[in-house]
């Protein structure tokens, strides 16, 4: 088994590595799941400010190397990935339909719904359900697909 994290670029025009501002919540005040909030866009993590108040302040910028997508997917061995898990806080229907399922069909994708429009849930398993892959929530937030 090989465990890959990577932070991959989705702009299409990018085709080499850049570093990029990456924005965490990192406070002794924040609740303890708030260490769990982090994005490229920053507006992202202001929108929990009625579950955090004061979360403005509580935002770290962190430098993050990002890499051209079909380079993390260069890396997999022989072409076979086994989980998919995608969690962007908002980006996540725009991360996979930018993934070629047509080329690698991982066994298991989970993304989160949570701020995700009711079309583009609909879109992401009418996607996945073109590539025959069923589906079942997991949790309130999150979706799990299983490739049949």
């Amino acid at each position: 088994m090989t465990a890959m994290t990577a932070s991959a670029c989705w702009k299409p025009r990018w085709t080499a590595p850049r570093t990029r501002t990456f924005y965490v919540v990192d406070s002794p005040e924040a609740p303890e799941w708030a260490g769990a909030l982090a994005s490229f866009d920053k507006d992202v993590i202001l929108k929990h400010d009625a579950e955090i108040p004061g979360i403005a302040d509580m935002i770290r910028e962190v430098s993050v190397e990002c890499v051209p997508f079909d380079r993390v997917l260069e890396r997999l061995p022989e072409g076979e990935l086994d989980l998919l898990q995608i969690d962007t806080e908002g980006a996540d229907a725009f991360i996979l339909s930018l993934f070629p399922f047509d080329r690698i069909r991982p066994a298991i994708v989970h993304w989160e719904v949570r701020h995700l429009s009711f079309q583009e849930r609909e879109e992401c398993l009418e996607m996945l359900a073109g590539h025959g892959y069923r589906f079942a929530a997991s949790g309130s937030q999150d979706m799990l697909a299983v490739r049949c």
